[in-house]
């Protein structure tokens, strides 16, 4: 993921920038979709990521760091903070994380659920 950092300067960074590895490249999602449809999956299911703190303990380092990238793509606001966890504003997590996965899964002409959605379907 390279995106600009909102508001702050011009400067393009990406998830190394902040010590961070990429899970998953666009690349990565591709072939997997690709593959879903190979083997005839009914739907993929999708979710953006929320970063969890813990009740009882530090959050792990690489959190705290994906905590920041967060509070890059959302400045001046903040991210979300729901039920325990940070979460990207519905805006921004569509046009960065939903919008992109959902055009591959078009592409491959895989269906796509949200995961809060009625994932269960009868033949």
């Amino acid at each position: 993921m390279r995106t600009r950092l909102c508001g702050r300067s011009s400067l393009t960074a990406g998830l190394s920038d902040f010590g961070l590895v990429e899970a998953q490249s666009i690349d990565d999602l591709e072939s997997l979709a690709s593959f879903a449809k190979t083997v005839g999956v009914r739907h993929v299911v999708y979710s953006p990521v929320k970063i969890v703190q813990p009740r009882r303990s530090k959050m792990a380092p690489e959190m705290s760091r994906l905590l920041d990238v967060y509070r890059a793509l959302t400045w001046p606001d903040k991210p979300v903070w729901r039920g325990g966890s940070w979460r990207l504003p519905g805006p921004v997590a569509e046009k960065l994380v939903t919008s992109p996965f959902l055009e591959i899964c078009q592409r491959q002409q895989v269906p796509a659920k949200f995961c809060m959605r009625n994932l269960v379907e009868t033949p």
